[in-house]
Formats: C-alpha cells, structure tokens, sequence
C-alpha cells in the first residue's frame, strides 16, 4: 500500500520513515471518480457539463502536485453556507465568461439566507454540496471543487470510498491520488 520511499543514512526512526512513505491511494480515488461520474448521468445538460468541468479541474490540480496530497487536521468543517457560495459563484463566473448568464435564471435578490450568506439560487438547495477532492486532504473550498449531489450519493455513496484514507489516517500521512 505504500511506495518505496530512499531514506536518507542516519535516518531510522519510525516517525520519520512514516513521513517519506506515500500511500496508494489510486484505486480508491479512481472509484470514487467514477462514481461522481456516474451520478452526473442523471443530472440535467448544464450541471453535467459543469460537473465534468470540475472533475477535470481538480485532476489538473492535483497533477500540478505531482498527484501527492497530505492529510491535514480541520479546526472545523467550512459552512454549509460557504460551500453553496464558492457553487454559486463559480456558475456565475463561468455564465458570465460564456455570455449565458440569462439562463441561470438567478433571482434579482437574495431569496433565502444561510448565516451570513444571501442566497439567490436556491434551485439545487435540495442536494448536498460536496468537496470533490476532500478538505481534509487539502482540497480547497472553491467553485472549481465543490459539487452538489443528492445526499444519498454524498454520505451514503462517496464517504465510504475515502473513509480509509480520510479518516483512518493521521495528519501529516502522504497519500497519492493520480
């Protein structure tokens, strides 16, 4: 499950060995990849061509890490609310860059409020919004990499796949994705 990693002479102790060694995390990305995918089968033209857009992304991003990310310890989760933020205004960005900003379909005003946040699209709210590439392996909560998924696929679905390298281990762990 590991690679191979050199260690340096002199350089024996476990806790150091631990921190050169990468874990294979491949297989378990890859699936849970194609389970995004799949769920994308049943969403409408637009959330599915932004949803492959963001897959694309974030395996970009990952790549330019060398495919390697490190587990990290949250303080906290983001919000709810930030995550359907960082969703709303990456459509608005990209409608924008496209000129289709009209089909989104957006309210004149703020039709609901999540904390601090004024929400004019709640067309999607019935879904759970998702890191695609998790928080606590250092995925960033922006619009490239958050997608709203029913619940069912986001807890029930994709959680399991990543649990053992999510949560079964400890910060600082190097896990390769790509």
């Amino acid at each position: 499950m590991t690679e191979n990693a050199i260690v340096p002479e002199g350089l024996s102790s476990e806790t150091n060995l631990r921190r050169l060694q990468i874990l294979d995390g491949r297989q378990a990305w890859s699936r849970y990849v194609e389970e995004i995918r799949r769920y994308t089968l049943a969403m409408d033209d637009l959330m599915r061509e932004m949803a492959l857009e963001k897959l694309h992304e974030v395996e970009f991003q990952l790549r330019l890490r060398g495919g390697v990310v490190t587990k990290i310890r949250l303080a906290a989760k983001t919000p709810n609310a930030r995550l359907w933020e960082a969703e709303d205004q990456y459509e608005i960005d990209r409608a924008r860059r496209r000129g289709r900003l009209g089909l989104l379909g957006l309210q004149a005003k703020a039709t609901c409020q999540y904390g601090d946040y004024l929400d004019t699209n709640p067309r999607f709210r019935y879904l759970d919004v998702h890191h695609i590439w998790p928080e606590t392996l250092g995925g960033p909560t922006e619009g490239w990499n958050v997608l709203p998924l029913p619940k069912s696929a986001h807890l029930h679905r994709l959680h399991p796949i990543l649990d053992e390298l999510v949560r079964q281990t400890e910060p600082g762990t190097r896990i390769r994705l790509l």
